[in-house]
């Protein structure tokens, strides 16, 4: 079995990232893994990568890299990934030549998207030999319209879709009605290692993520 992760960029440093590294460290175990970064902008990975797993990437775009008609299509937006996804702004028409090339030539095994435009690109563009999965690391309820319509249009060709909570996937069953396939998985933890856990009557709260109003810490702080 050959498994696909297909990230925006592997080579930094966040929860989509670092959940995809370790969930491709574990399968490692009894398959052939595979995380494929549609593009690059670091020289190493910031994020430690089981040796088990290969890395690729589909696109340099390191400035050393972007010479001359490639600095060209560099600058041109993506017409290949959703604009309404949130990270639209760094995808351009060199990265969709390199990722619709991947998405054709991609045959067998699973190939398995971790954001919303690349898996609408993995429903519309791969081909059907693959086992197609898009995995959702955010709410749903905090994206535009737009794209949850093209959610609703295109997710059905997935093979399933997987969401970090319940209420989440309640909320692709209904926009994806009888044609798909959805299931709760929640993000991967690592091992605790034997160290001490929390106990339920604590009154002291760590908390750790970007200052901004998606991590919802003014939530935590009413909680």
């Amino acid at each position: 079995m050959v498994i696909r992760f297909l990230i925006a960029n592997a080579y930094s440093i966040g929860g989509t990232i670092r959940t995809t590294f370790m969930t491709a460290g574990h399968l490692a175990r009894d398959h052939e893994v595979e995380i494929v970064s549609v593009y690059r902008l670091a020289n190493a990975p910031g994020l430690e990568l089981d040796p088990r797993v290969r890395l690729r990437t589909l696109t340099d775009m390191r400035p050393a890299s972007l010479r001359r008609g490639r600095k060209w299509a560099a600058d041109r937006p993506s017409r290949l990934i959703h604009p309404d996804d949130s990270r639209h702004h760094r995808f351009n028409i060199l990265t969709d030549v390199a990722l619709m090339r991947y998405l054709r030539r991609v045959r067998g095994g699973v190939l398995i998207g971790t954001r919303p435009g690349l898996n609408l690109a993995i429903a519309r563009h791969a081909h059907p030999s693959a086992i197609r999965i898009g995995q959702d690391h955010m709410n749903a309820e905090g994206y535009p319209q737009g794209l949850l319509g093209a959610i609703a249009a295109d997710y059905p060709a997935l093979d399933a879709v997987t969401a970090l909570t319940e209420g989440t996937a309640d909320r692709y069953r209904e926009l994806m009605g009888s044609g798909g396939r959805v299931v709760c998985i929640p993000n991967a933890a690592p091992d605790n290692d034997g160290g001490r856990r929390a106990q339920p009557g604590s009154r002291v709260i760590m908390a750790a993520g970007g200052l901004n109003r998606r991590k919802g810490f003014d939530r935590l702080l009413r909680a």
